[in-house]
């Protein structure tokens, strides 16, 4: 099964691979990446932003100079381009070195990504068997396959989501080596894989004090100074990895800077009155003197006091906004879906089973399981079109589950899957719903939802036993 497995996921990727060119996008996140990258390659230093060698060596699309943010790119590139500490340095580090050894081909990074998402969807069968043993090494067999298929375009763009996620493969990994081998050697080596993952990318932000509070929990209540030792360790390593970039970055930013200057920004341009408005990023903040940042009284605070204050004069702002952040950010979340899909269906069938009338038409094992696979289909279906959105869906979920006993909630829904879901809420709610985010969680919640459908769905054992089983009005 696992050969078949890695067979298809190759395949499918190289699927997408016959779509990738030798260009990367003058727009978005791209052309920052890519001139950062190029710049450090051309010997113009590093992180210079601008037009800093003759344009056409950047490699940028064809019609790039007529984007409006091309004259731009040109300002930025005089007097020796621009120091850029908005991006975390991981991924135009990454670029760069891709380009040092093949020169500056796009195409050359974007099958280095395809090679990084084939180890990431290849991974999920050995993290399904640690997890779960052989269920789990089988439905990450399924998972791998269907995970490439739905995002190996990913590599296809010169952005930070395939090292991202091969980045979180390397902290389950070393989580669980060192839950299989605890110390300190084996936490300091985690606290590395930390200060990785956030040179990547800063919405990995909560990921390391959650898995601490995980290490922490491990072990009798009796020895919780020991305990701590561990997470410590790791958390020590973190800072030690990330300590030599910051010192850098802060002194030629000249303020302190630990991984990039975007989270300030990104905080006030996503909880102001104009995001609250528009339900969407809300920079128009800046250049409005009427607007509330821009207050003489509240001007001078820090980012963080200033958002404190913004939802302290609007209450129900906050909810608002954490709602609508939270439906953006896990709008496309297929494989989170059908958890909480099956979840749900799962505890209904099961309190229906409690109607004496339902018993009495249904008592086979097939019927059960019948019931079971269209009811999350529907569910699951209502929910890809939108008509269910996330927050209802996880709300209704709970629900149901606990109504049922609230058990196999928390049983599927801990440990790395609980730090994912965790972090990308609170990112969510603090900062802005982009669904980009949470894509390189989705190998994770494939493996969960495969091994949920294998166990509970598939398995007609399973089935006969809730038949069989007594129920009770």
């Amino acid at each position: 099964m696992a050969v078949v497995s890695t067979l298809t996921t190759a395949g499918l990727l190289g699927l997408h691979a016959r779509n990738f060119d030798d260009t990367a996008r003058f727009a978005g996140d791209t052309w920052e990446y890519q001139s950062l990258a190029v710049n450090l390659v051309k010997g113009r230093g590093y992180p210079r932003f601008g037009e800093l060698v003759p344009f056409p060596e950047y490699a940028f699309n064809a019609d790039a100079r007529l984007a409006p943010h091309y004259p731009r790119f040109v300002e930025a590139g005089q007097h020796g381009g621009e120091w850029n500490f908005y991006r975390t340095p991981g991924y135009p580090m990454f670029l760069a070195g891709i380009y040092a050894l093949t020169g500056v081909h796009p195409l050359a990074a974007k099958l280095a990504q395809s090679l990084l998402l084939f180890l990431v969807a290849g991974s999920l069968i050995w993290v399904g068997r640690e997890l779960w043993g052989e269920v789990g090494a089988r439905s990450g067999a399924l998972a791998g396959p269907v995970y490439a298929g739905i995002y190996g375009y990913q590599a296809g763009a010169i952005l930070t989501e395939p090292l991202i996620a091969f980045s979180l493969v390397l902290i389950a990994a070393a989580f669980l080596n060192w839950r299989r081998r605890p110390g300190l050697p084996s936490a300091a080596l985690l606290g590395g894989t930390f200060a990785l993952s956030l040179t990547v990318k800063a919405s990995n932000a909560f990921i390391p004090p959650f898995i601490c509070l995980l290490m922490l929990g491990r072990g009798s209540p009796s020895g919780l100074l020991r305990r701590a030792v561990q997470p410590l360790a790791s958390a020590a390593a973190m800072a030690v990895c990330l300590a030599p970039y910051a010192l850098f970055a802060s002194v030629r930013a000249e303020r302190p800077v630990v991984l990039s200057t975007q989270g300030p920004t990104s905080l006030l341009d996503n909880n102001n009155e104009f995001s609250l408005e528009k339900r969407a990023w809300g920079p128009e903040w800046r250049d409005d003197p009427r607007a509330f940042y821009n207050r003489a009284d509240i001007a001078s605070l820090s980012p963080l006091a200033k958002v404190a204050a913004f939802y302290s004069s609007r209450p129900r702002g906050l909810l608002r906004a954490a709602g609508y952040k939270l439906e953006a950010g896990f709008r496309h979340a297929v494989f989170l879906k059908w958890v909480l899909s099956v979840l749900g269906a799962d505890a209904l069938v099961f309190l229906l089973l409690g109607l004496e009338v339902v018993r009495n038409r249904i008592s086979s094992g097939l019927a059960i399981g019948t019931l079971l696979v269209g009811t999350s289909a529907v569910v699951l279906a209502l929910s890809a079109f939108q008509m269910i959105g996330v927050v209802p869906l996880a709300g209704a979920a709970a629900a149901l589950v606990w109504a049922r006993g609230g058990g196999q909630l928390f049983e599927l829904l801990r440990g790395l899957h609980a730090v994912l879901l965790g972090n990308f809420t609170l990112i969510f709610i603090v900062f802005d719903g982009t669904p980009r985010f949470f894509s390189v969680a989705q190998p994770f919640f494939a493996l969960l939802a495969f091994r949920f459908a294998y166990e509970t769905v598939f398995d007609p054992r399973v089935w006969a036993e809730r038949a069989a089983a007594p129920r009770g009005g």
